[in-house]
């Protein structure tokens, strides 16, 4: 499992964007990570880039606080996100009409 790290702009330090393992990029959120103009959630373009770069092809968020996890494919984040700064750098988010969800089991 490797970390995948960015830059947080308006935070003006180094964030922990998610973990990449096998051809899968996991991202852990919490409620206030949604964004409500979008309807989705978001990764930090260079983190988005690096990920295409190990030939990502499936995207995992999942909700550290409800136990939520909305699955999607690499091709559905290039051809349905929305690329945005809304203060924190560049992201590309995408909505959760474009993901499938399940509960997390323990």
């Amino acid at each position: 499992m490797m970390k995948i790290y960015s830059t947080d702009i308006k935070k003006n330090k180094v964030i922990l964007c998610g973990t990449f393992e096998g051809d899968t990029f996991t991202r852990h959120v919490t409620p206030k990570h949604y964004m409500r103009v979008v309807g989705g959630y978001g990764i930090n373009e260079d983190a988005f880039q690096k990920i295409m770069e190990y030939k990502c092809k499936k995207v995992i968020i999942e909700d550290i606080t409800t136990g939520q996890k909305w699955e999607s494919t690499i091709e559905d984040w290039l051809e349905h996100c929305t690329i945005a700064d809304y203060g924190s750098g560049k992201q590309r988010f995408l909505g959760l009409k474009y993901m499938h969800t399940q509960k997390i089991v323990d």
